[in-house]
């Protein structure tokens, strides 16, 4: 047996309230401490030398214990949870350890086992599991009061009350809705019991619960409370509030006569009802708000559908608004309803139909609201609703003496996208008596207002357009067969046994509808005729004569009715189709017609001589139009004359070399035309005074007159005759009119480009006399000018005596000027032969490197001067090119200049690099670049680029000009690319070989060939 002789480890084990059992390696019981034999009820005697199983209830399986034994006899520690039988048949639970003890040589020598009851811990564990499982299960607010009743009573000595929040009445109040006293001794409080909250100001809206041992000596108690407890016997309180999704819906209180009596378990238990019963208290409440919104949804739908049934029945909109008004009114039930209609004239919202003796009252006195004025007009201002539960405390609020109760009013917009058509305006006679969800339930209403307000004046306006097109259509008809019947020889037609007749005049009609052809005029007769009508207007009558020995059946006279409807309709058919072939083949003509004036007008413009044009335009409008003749007269300088300067066939041209003119005064169809500037048309030239004959055109019957205009300026006058009376009309004046406006824009374009063909050849001529003289000029300039610089030379050398400072300098000065001068008139020599086609270029092989290198030496002296760096980059692959040496010398030295002057600080870069057919030059600069849109302006003559930098610099602008015709007389190419601010690149490109010589050249080669 384990060594229990020290007095510590004994007086431990006797002492302490864990049950302590140590068996041997194979579980025999080698002793129990005093907690053992307390809990289990064996004594150590009885279950000495036996083994653990004497405690084995049978509530664990096989498992349970080969778990237990695998770890002990591993060596570790096992702990669990086991539920045990005592001696006397119950069960308890057990939370223990048992420890395997081994000697030094590591055997396991004993097992020790160590446990505490937890029989309670697990009891409640049980009871709070079935609490939540109840509480799940209960589906009303009455069956969670009575699971957290019953299941709270764990402990019989507490009373229970469960109080929810009521918020309905003037001030919130705490209402009593499940209690039991249990055994508590307390007299059990009436359900319904309302507290105010001003009893219980520690515990009202609270999130922490309220702990009173005695509420009678409690000083944080109100004298409400402690009266309230005194009339129960009440004395320990504890107060728990109902809390759950942050929304405070109650609380419940545990009350016991006895002082002190609620201990640290009783309250855990407490607690964990509480809070389990607030979710399920929420989760209830939640359901029962949604099947209550759901009803009532489901309600307002079946209301709403009513409404809508009514609205879709109105027939027009002042029945639309009364039935919007009372359906709402009564399926609703509100205290008022009325509708206002928006008046954008007077920005005002009138009443149109308010309900009951009220609305009437308010319609005869013309009751509106302002826009912006009152709920009713900010919803239509803000076209948003208004909604306000209490009117009283808003401001804005307008109220009415007919409608004294009104305490809540909800104004909704009636709006078709965002045109505001109206407000239907609701009130009630209680505070908050319309909420948000009459809110959405009117605006959904208002949508469907709006849209059946739109669709009846839609509706409305549609039928009185129908009304309009009907009322045209009947005037289209009455109009179309008067001006039928005016066009027809015949009135009518008569069929009898001989045959069909014509009637040509109305009394043959008459006396044909008062007898038959076939019976004797001393036979009394009887008439059936029925009106033939066609959208409601008569055109004419159908009759038939009745045989007095066989009159017409009911049936009979059915079906001639019914023949009567559709010979009027096959009437108008047959009118109406034979209008349309008219107007078509009219339309056929008029398209002819212009077609003829648009290849007379292609055929005209392209025509440049007046005199080929005119003749041109004469013979095809004769031909095309089918003429008998055709002129066209010009004014002449003064205006007053109209000479004829064509006129179709032979003629036309005899009649023009006749001189043949008119005096615009003249009395003239033409002169008429040209005075009044408008087209004429006779159509019977005999019969007015101003048609004047002429010998050549004896057949002339009809004539136009059609004055040829461009911009109001009269240029002369297209006129064309027939030999056929009648024969033009209104259309031909329209169309012909076209085609005068067409030859005399062709007409102005001739007499435009022939004076600038002209202008161009003077300016020709012009221009080379001028470069003959400048070349002629600079010859005689610059001989006397070299001599002034050669006499500079002479008195700068001292050959003709020595010179003081000052005589040194201005000497100095004027052979400058002179150097300057002779460049300038080389520049304009240079420009003058190669605009006279004189510059005649000597070609050699030029060494571009050699060249490159002179120009550099050349820039030298002017570069460091302004301290700017220059480069060169030469490709080594560059080869000779045939060219003028001193031009192409010239060519680069322009450029390089200009990148010197025009470059303040930085460098210059010439670069030569070799390409398949030509050498490629650049000259790059840092000075100050160009602007985009003056880049063009860099090679005209003459011209310089704005800025102070390069006015300063100086220049006849003749040098890139030069520069750039030089390359292009090499053959290649010259262009410039310029960032402003940061500098330019010139490049130009230069041929291996000349075009003369590549073109010698490939002679040769095709000879060879």
């Amino acid at each position: 047996m384990m060594n229990l002789d020290n007095e510590i480890y004994r007086a431990l084990a006797e002492q302490t309230d864990d049950h302590i059992l140590i068996t041997d390696p194979d579980g025999t019981i080698l002793y129990v401490n005093p907690a053992f034999e307390a809990v289990t009820g064996y004594t150590a005697k009885e279950v000495l030398g036996k083994t653990p199983r004497i405690l084995k209830s049978g509530e664990h399986d096989d498992a349970y214990y080969e778990d237990m034994w695998q770890t002990m006899l591993s060596g570790k520690s096992f702990r669990g949870m086991s539920i045990n039988r005592k001696k006397d048949g119950t069960c308890y639970y057990e939370e223990k350890t048992i420890t395997p003890i081994k000697d030094a040589a590591g055997q396991i020598t004993h097992f020790l086992s160590t446990g505490k009851d937890v029989t309670a811990r697990e009891e409640r564990a049980q009871r709070r599991l079935e609490i939540r499982q109840a509480l799940v299960l209960a589906q009303t607010r009455d069956e969670v009061f009575d699971v957290i009743v019953e299941k709270a009573t764990y402990f019989p000595q507490t009373a229970i009350s469960v109080f929810l929040l009521d918020k309905t009445g003037d001030a919130p109040a705490l209402i009593l809705k499940k209690t039991d006293p249990a055994k508590s001794g307390l007299t059990r409080m009436p359900d319904g019991t309302r507290i105010p909250v001003e009893h219980l100001p520690n515990t009202f809206m609270s999130d922490e619960p309220f702990i009173s041992p005695n509420i009678m000596t409690d000083k944080r108690a109100t004298e409400g409370a402690k009266a309230l407890a005194s009339k129960f016997g009440a004395q320990g309180i504890v107060v728990y509030p109902l809390k759950a999704g942050g929304e405070w819906l109650g609380m419940i209180i545990f009350a016991s006569s006895e002082e002190g009596y609620f201990t640290e378990e009783k309250l855990e238990v407490y607690q964990d009802v509480t809070e389990q019963g607030a979710l399920a208290l929420r989760a209830t409440l939640l359901n029962e708000e949604a099947l209550t919104a759901l009803a009532r949804r489901e309600r307002e739908v079946q209301l709403t559908t009513q409404v809508a049934q009514e609205i879709a029945a109105a027939s027009n909109l002042n029945d639309l608004y009364q039935r919007v008004v009372t359906q709402v009114q009564e399926q609703f039930g509100y205290y008022y309803t009325q509708l206002l209609r928006y008046d954008d004239s007077m920005d005002t919202l009138a009443l149109v139909v308010g309900y009951g003796d009220v609305g009437q009252k308010m319609l005869a006195m013309n009751h509106s609201m302002p826009m912006g004025v009152g709920l009713i007009g900010k919803a239509a201002e803000t076209k948003q609703s208004v909604l306000r539960g209490r009117v009283a405390n808003d401001p804005n609020w307008q109220s009415n003496p007919l409608l004294p109760q009104t305490a809540s009013e909800l104004s909704v917009p009636i709006k078709m996208r965002d045109q505001v058509l109206g407000v239907l305006d609701v009130q009630s006679s209680a505070v908050d008596g319309v909420t948000a969800n009459d809110q959405l339930l009117l605006e959904g209403l208002c949508g469907q207002i709006a849209i059946a307000m739109e669709s009846t004046r839609l509706r409305q306006e549609m039928e009185s357009r129908l009304r309009e097109l009907s009322l045209l259509q009947r005037q289209m008809s009455r109009e179309g067969w008067k001006k039928y019947k005016e066009q027809q020889d015949k009135v009518g037609y008569s069929f009898d046994l001989t045959g069909l007749r014509v009637l040509t005049t109305q009394s043959e009609s008459q006396s044909t509808n008062n007898q038959n052809g076939t019976a004797s005029k001393s036979e009394p007769q009887s008439h059936l005729s029925r009106s033939l009508t066609v959208r409601g207007e008569s055109i004419g009558s159908f009759g038939i004569e009745e045989d007095p020995e066989r009159p017409l059946t009911d049936e009979e006279r059915e079906i001639i009715d019914a023949v009567a409807q559709e010979l009027a309709e096959a009437l108008e058919s047959a009118r109406l189709f034979e209008q349309t072939q008219i107007a078509l083949a009219e339309q056929e003509r008029l398209a002819s017609e212009l077609e003829t004036v648009a290849q007379v007008s292609t055929a005209a413009s392209t025509i440049l001589e007046v005199d080929e044009l005119l003749q041109s335009v004469v013979d095809l409008a004769k031909s095309s139009f089918g003429l008998y003749h055709a002129h066209i007269y010009l004014t002449n300088e003064t205006g007053k004359k109209l000479l004829l300067k064509a006129g179709a066939g032979n003629i036309g041209r005899l009649m023009s070399l006749e001189g043949r003119e008119i005096n615009i005064d003249d009395d003239s169809i033409v002169a008429r035309a040209a005075r009044t500037q408008k087209g004429v048309m006779e159509n019977n030239v005999r019969r007015i005074v101003d048609f004047m004959p002429h010998p050549l055109l004896p057949e002339t019957r009809s004539e136009m007159a059609l004055p040829m205009l461009v911009g109001g300026k009269l240029i002369g006058v297209l006129d064309l005759q027939s030999d056929e009376e009648g024969y033009f009309t209104q259309e031909d004046l329209n169309v012909q009119t076209t085609l005068a406006a067409q030859i005399a824009v062709a007409v102005e374009n001739a007499n435009q480009y022939a004076i600038q063909v002209q202008t161009s050849t003077k300016l020709r001529e012009v221009d080379v006399l001028k470069s003959e003289f400048l070349a002629s000029m600079s010859h005689e300039l610059r001989t006397p000018l070299n001599s002034i610089i050669g006499f500079a030379d002479v008195l700068l050398e001292g050959l003709d005596g020595d010179l003081n400072e000052r005589m040194e300098e201005d000497v100095r000065l004027i052979r400058e000027s002179g150097n300057h001068l002779r460049g300038l008139i080389g520049d304009i020599l240079d420009m003058s032969k190669i605009e006279a086609g004189r510059m005649d270029l000597r070609y050699e092989e030029v060494d571009m490197t050699q060249l490159a290198n002179d120009v550099m030496a050349t820039a030298a002296p002017l570069a460091q001067e302004k301290k700017l760096f220059l480069h060169l980059d030469i490709d080594e692959n560059v080869k000779p090119v045939v060219a003028d040496r001193t031009r192409l010398r010239q060519v680069m030295w322009n450029i390089v200049g200009n990148a010197i002057k025009f470059t303040e600080k930085g460098s210059v870069t010439i670069s030569v690099q070799a390409q398949s057919t030509h050498v490629l030059c650049s000259i790059r600069d840092t000075g100050i670049g160009i602007k985009e849109e003056n880049i063009n302006a860099v090679f005209e003559q003459f011209r310089q680029i704005d800025g102070g930098l390069n006015r300063a610099a100086g220049g006849t602008g003749l040098g890139m000009p030069i520069t750039k015709k030089l390359v292009e007389l090499h053959g290649g190419d010259i262009w410039l690319e310029s960032v402003y601010g940061q500098g330019t690149t010139f490049l130009f490109t230069v041929p291996y070989e000349p075009p003369q010589a590549a073109l010698h050249a490939e002679e040769a080669a095709s000879s060879a060939a």
